[in-house]
């Protein structure tokens, strides 16, 4: 069994690519989303930009160190 141990710095690096990644596709998703699916009814749509919402808040949330308040502001922009 070979295991490889990585420089704490390269993953940091690594996890925090990954998460800006993850940050930006959740910003611009649901744009693209709701503008695809642009024929369902107001509740559907309302319904899926919340969902976006909760986990864009999420993983702002596991992501940072950002304090409640922060990340309410992040939020609601």
């Amino acid at each position: 069994m070979h295991v490889e141990l990585y420089e704490r710095k390269r993953f940091n690096r690594v996890v925090g690519f990954l998460y800006t990644i993850a940050i930006a596709a959740l910003i611009m998703g649901p744009v693209l989303v709701l503008y695809r699916l642009r024929h369902l009814d107001g509740y559907a749509q309302n319904s899926l930009a919340f969902a976006f919402t909760i986990v864009f808040a999420l993983l702002c949330s596991t992501a940072t160190a950002a304090k409640q308040h922060e990340i309410f502001a992040v939020t609601a922009a």
